[in-house]
């Protein structure tokens, strides 16, 4: 079984979908009801509330379970350490201890954040080698929970896997509050303004989320298990400015765009290194942007028709 702690957000949502698909059993669980979204999207897919007194018999059965629950977001700044120590620290420790305990010969995947761990640093592209600076309080909550699992890992024997992301972008994003692309590709088709922090030259390295959950599903049904700490993206840079190019070539539109005041916590570069889990892991995202581009296209020119 392949268990989703947090399973019905942006990448959860591609994950769920991924397992309907594919008909491999899954359980999603939530904090807020999302039955709707499964029964449309995904329903061979059980659902499970966070508090469900269920949840440890889904852990007891889980072969795998990844961890995608997050209680701030990336440019969150003005949440407290506190807030991050009483918050995602304290649910992943709990989580985690509860998991191993119950089932200690289970594959935990952690979803970190690649950009916002490393921070501004050399070299580039970055490796997963490069020292830990993190700028914001979501960085920092990524990285005090990965220390928390490398404790489980190094002393439990906890086949624990951290995956540092980097952009991912798909279909689920549409409507949410983050995503550069998925912004951009909305302002264009619905003739909306977007806005750019800063002069539009900060350099991200985006992926296909559909890649990702055909990565995961590999990862769940090989005999192997996982352990350390790896790089997830394209390893291929794109500036802002390069993808409104890129989405105004694609959709034939043009984009009204307004530039704002640069953010502190904006990186200029953010691009990952991803030769380790190309080679150890099988990583090989192969969809090209233009392609994830007309994805989110659909989604946007759906969504809005449902209006």
């Amino acid at each position: 079984m392949l268990v989703l702690f947090g399973g019905t957000g942006f990448i959860g949502r591609h994950l769920c979908e991924r397992a309907h698909a594919k008909s491999f059993k899954a359980v999603a669980v939530y904090r807020q009801t999302a039955s709707d979204f499964l029964n449309v999207y995904a329903p061979s897919v059980e659902g499970c509330r966070a508090d469900n007194s269920d949840l440890d018999s889904y852990l007891k059965q889980a072969k795998t379970v990844v961890y995608l629950a997050n209680t701030s977001k990336p440019s969150t700044v003005d949440q407290s350490v506190s807030d991050i120590v009483s918050g995602d620290l304290n649910n992943i420790m709990n989580f985690t201890h509860n998991l191993f305990d119950i089932n200690p010969d289970c594959q935990m995947i952690y979803l970190s954040s690649g950009g916002q761990i490393y921070g501004s640093t050399e070299p580039h592209p970055i490796p997963e080698s490069t020292s830990t600076q993190p700028v914001t309080p979501y960085g920092l909550g990524k990285l005090l929970n990965e220390t928390s699992l490398d404790f489980f890992r190094n002393f439990g024997g906890a086949n624990i896997l951290s995956l540092r992301l980097a952009n991912p972008i798909g279909h689920w994003q549409v409507g949410t509050s983050h995503g550069f692309v998925s912004a951009a590709v909305n302002a264009c088709l619905l003739k909306q303004e977007l806005t750019v922090f800063g002069q539009g030259g900060n350099a991200r390295d985006y992926f296909d989320v559909d890649d990702f959950a055909k990565f995961i599903g590999k990862l769940h049904h090989t005999s192997k298990t996982y352990s350390g700490t790896y790089n997830i993206g394209s390893g291929t840079a794109h500036t802002e400015c390069d993808i409104i190019n890129i989405i105004k070539e694609q959709l034939g539109r043009d984009i009204r765009v307004k530039f704002a005041p640069a953010r502190g916590f904006d990186l200029p570069y953010a691009v990952l290194d991803v030769t380790r889990a190309r080679t150890d892991l099988g990583w090989s995202p192969k969809t090209p942007l233009t392609q994830s581009i007309q994805k989110i296209a659909r989604a946007v020119e759906h969504s809005a028709q449902l209006v």
